[in-house]
């Protein structure tokens, strides 16, 4: 991975130095994993980018370079960071059953007033998953 500025933007890429008196080409299909009509649209001379060398051919004296295998690569780095320092879960839904789980409480039944009056509103079970009348 190299990081450097951009010297010229063309239609076809970027030209992007690497130390002084070397420059990489970043073509336009190894910009973005998107469409991109125009790097003139996207960069400037001057801004700085990370790209991946891609290639190197000393008999034509070029340096192929990609910023979207450099993202790729980030990425992948950035997953693998992720499931090397992931800690393994506290629970899991077998703990968290019905028979297990303290919230959860036996739904309570409306009653109805023996003097012919309205049932009583139903009671809703505390379980947070299963909302319905009791």
């Amino acid at each position: 991975m190299i990081t450097g500025p951009v010297t010229n933007v063309t239609d076809f890429g970027l030209f992007v130095e690497l130390e002084e008196g070397i420059e990489g080409l970043v073509h336009v299909s190894e910009i973005s994993k998107d469409k991109v009509k125009s790097p003139n649209d996207e960069y400037k001379v001057g801004d700085r980018v990370t790209a991946k060398v891609i290639n190197i051919s000393p008999k034509e004296r070029k340096i192929g370079l990609s910023i979207k295998k450099a993202e790729e690569q980030e990425d992948r780095s950035d997953y693998r960071d992720y499931m090397n320092n992931a800690r393994a879960a506290t629970s899991n839904l077998a703990n968290c059953s019905r028979a297990s789980w303290p919230p959860c409480r036996t739904p309570k039944t409306p009653t109805i007033d023996p003097e012919g009056g309205a049932p009583s509103p139903p009671f809703f079970h505390s379980d947070p998953f299963t909302m319905h009348p009791a």
